[in-house]
């Protein structure tokens, strides 16, 4: 996608990113219903410094989160992360540029690897993330129950190489 901006959020982006993710998040991606009543609601999950967003002309059409796998410090070279795309921005590119700025991103910031999680009832996120060569580390079988059944967790990293 031609004009594609990509940065850290700004306080004047969370309507649009709320948008997004009560628009994208559905029982095939997670295991949770996603709704965010206000900016107040979303900010106490995501404060500014904790995604970038993909824009084009003023309009967010994605959003990548993250942050530290735990809060132990063994694992602070372990950069855990979710990817949210507009659905009228879908298979445009907007998500390989996020991704992309998030692998450089952690590189940058001597992170060794990158992990995410995606269920089975997903194929596209998880082809989305094989081609973007995030390999599967684990698999937690029939974790989650979620519209009358069990549902697979895949567990996927990205090593960060020099």
């Amino acid at each position: 996608m031609s004009h594609l901006q990509i940065r850290p959020i700004k306080q004047s982006d969370y309507p649009q990113l709320i948008a997004i993710e009560n628009s994208v998040w559905n029982q095939t991606n997670t295991p949770s219903q996603v709704f965010y009543a206000s900016v107040a609601d979303y900010q106490q999950y995501y404060p500014v410094g904790t995604q970038f967003v993909a824009l084009a002309h003023q309009t967010v059409l994605g959003i990548v989160q993250y942050h530290h796998a735990t809060a132990l410090p063994a694992s602070n070279h372990t950069l855990s992360m979710s990817i949210a795309i507009a659905n009228d921005a879908q298979h445009q590119g907007v998500g390989s540029a996020l991704m992309q700025h998030i692998k450089t991103y952690a590189k940058q910031h001597n992170y060794r690897k990158i992990t995410l999680r995606a269920l089975a009832t997903n194929p596209q996120a998880l082809s989305f993330y094989k081609k973007h060569h995030f390999v599967i580390e684990g698999i937690l079988k029939d974790e989650f129950f979620i519209a009358g059944h069990y549902v697979d967790d895949y567990l996927l990293s990205y090593f960060i190489t020099d």
